[in-house]
């Protein structure tokens, strides 16, 4: 009995092996196909990708194609383009997460700095006005003075 769960075992081994070299190659010819058409696969997956940004070791920025054909460079003329507008990189981007944060840092510190101080019990007597207080009555001494200098 035992005999026979051992040889349904090995075949299920085998049949594993077989099904994870198969996956194996088929990822492997992915790759290389994604590589040959210029597609970056692996490491680069995870990397966050900016769309505002270029990689200046992919590309050329700002290329112009070259038309086909012969070409009189006497014909060319050179005109500024009006809609250019100058941009900064801030501009484009927009504001920066850790320049956020600095700022909501800073103001939660000034609002905490404002709460302490109207909870602090220092300016909540600052604060009211001081009541006028009344003379302090004590009962009738028991001893007199006289009694007093005796003892």
């Amino acid at each position: 009995m035992w005999c026979d769960d051992s040889l349904f075992q090995a075949k299920r081994k085998a049949r594993e092996k077989q099904l994870s070299e198969a996956r194996r190659l088929a990822s492997l010819q992915k790759r290389r196909e994604l590589r040959a058409a210029g597609i970056s696969w692996g490491s680069h997956k995870f990397q966050r990708r900016n769309v505002t940004h270029i990689d200046y070791s992919a590309e050329i920025p700002f290329e112009k194609p070259v038309p086909a054909g012969f070409h009189d460079p006497s014909e060319d003329k050179y005109e500024k383009d009006t809609t250019f507008k100058k941009q900064t990189r801030a501009e484009i981007e927009g504001l920066r997460r850790d320049d956020v944060e600095n700022e909501e840092r800073k103001k939660d510190r000034e609002r905490l700095k404002k709460r302490r101080m109207d909870e602090n019990p220092e300016s909540i007597f600052a604060q009211k006005v001081e009541k006028k207080r009344s003379k302090l009555v004590l009962p009738t001494p028991q001893i007199s003075d006289s009694e007093m200098e005796q003892i």
